[in-house]
């Protein structure tokens, strides 16, 4: 049973980083590609901290381009 559990974990780490969005409302790979341009205009300072990143995005909400807005809910 030790074992089994052992596995799960082990399958659950390589899985849930893949599947989690980077942006809020876990829009994923969408909201990368909608927002990278911003990210990096607005955030690059940050670019690498994710919770900075997200509060520096939102900080600059107003600023982002109509499709990034559009992605993460702004």
């Amino acid at each position: 049973m030790t074992r089994f559990f052992g596995v799960v974990v082990a399958i659950l780490s390589f899985i849930a980083p893949a599947s989690a969005g980077t942006f809020s409302g876990g829009a994923g790979d969408s909201a990368r590609a909608a927002c990278r341009a911003d990210a990096y205009r607005f955030c690059s300072a940050v670019i690498k901290d994710t919770d900075k990143r997200r509060a520096c995005m939102a900080a600059h909400r107003a600023q982002l381009s109509p499709g990034c807005q559009a992605v993460i809910g702004y």
